[in-house]
């Protein structure tokens, strides 16, 4: 059981890595290439969620108990953190991400919800079914997410990665911090994973 654990801080600790170095100038095929190859490293031993959203729509499936996505949540958090650390470390700053205020926060939050449903869903699926084959599973994954990464409307799709942002943003003076984030960050992605879960629920079950 602490393997799975281990390999979920791992993995997002290289996911967040890959998202925070590969952001200016944006490189969405790069972020997805990297989740692609985490995908295949972990997905035998913790199903390579490395998101909050991802383990809350298979606690939805009944794939995971709760107080197992509790401990999934804690490792993929520290591993988002320690890679917040590294980037702090290495320029100085913290990660600011770059997030397009003119639409307004319920817009983006709207863009949380859908696109990491969208996300979410094609993670079930892949994961789930027998229809898509666990040999693709990890390209399809990656190539959602640089594609849903591709939409320039300042969506994340990880609250790990969104929370370890705005507590390097409080340790080292940056300015991502504020209850708006919360919002759309935090809880937009975990309704996105909720509407993903009902959504495969409703489109494969009999």
């Amino acid at each position: 059981m602490t393997q799975k654990y281990a390999m979920e801080t791992f993995g997002t600790f290289f996911l967040t890595l890959a998202v925070i170095f590969m952001s200016f100038p944006p490189n969405p095929l790069a972020i997805g290439l990297v989740l692609m190859a985490l995908v295949y490293l972990g997905a035998h031993v913790s199903g390579a969620h490395y998101n909050p959203a991802v383990s809350l729509a298979f606690f939805l499936q009944g794939k995971m108990r709760m107080e197992q996505m509790g401990i999934y949540w804690a490792a993929q958090t520290i591993g988002a953190m320690l890679a917040m650390g590294v980037y702090a470390f290495v320029t100085g700053v913290s990660f600011e991400p770059d997030v397009p205020i003119i639409l307004g926060m319920w817009t983006i939050t709207g863009f949380e919800i859908l696109l990491t449903g969208i996300f979410c869903f094609v993670i079930l699926t892949a994961m789930l079914l027998d229809v898509i084959g666990a040999r693709h599973a990890g390209l399809i994954i990656g190539l959602t997410l640089a594609a849903l990464a591709s939409f320039p409307v300042g969506a994340m799709f990880n609250p790990a990665i969104a929370f370890a942002a705005m507590a390097s943003a409080m340790v080292y003076g940056g300015i991502f911090t504020g209850w708006e984030l919360i919002v759309m960050y935090l809880a937009g992605p975990l309704l996105g994973a909720v509407w993903a879960s009902f959504a495969f629920d409703f489109y494969n079950k009999k």
